[in-house]
């Protein structure tokens, strides 16, 4: 399996059992290309401090800021190891997802 990088956990939330990710996508996206973003009922991974930790998506959204940067936010499905993702980890899909 290969991974593609697509952003880094700028924000972190957990809130009434809802687990959440936020952060700015990767350079190569933009809001016209957006290919191989629908994450729904998918599998992300996130690199932390040497491991690796696998997360399935429940819903995706798709924001602009006011410097055209594309942010995505994902809420995940309830896992033990969402406590482990830190500020700054990185994210990513596989390629077999596109």
């Amino acid at each position: 399996m290969i991974l593609k990088y697509i952003m880094s956990v700028g924000f972190k939330m957990e809130k009434d059992g809802e687990q959440r990710i936020a952060g700015g996508l990767a350079s190569d996206y933009s809001i016209d290309n957006l290919k191989g973003l629908y994450l729904e009922e998918k599998e992300i991974i996130i690199q932390s401090e040497g491991h690796e930790y696998r997360f399935k998506v429940k819903k995706s959204e798709i924001a602009t800021s006011i410097i055209e940067q594309v942010n995505l936010g994902l809420s995940l499905y309830k896992s033990a190891d969402f406590h482990k993702v830190k500020l700054g980890d990185k994210v990513h899909i596989s390629i077999e997802h596109h």
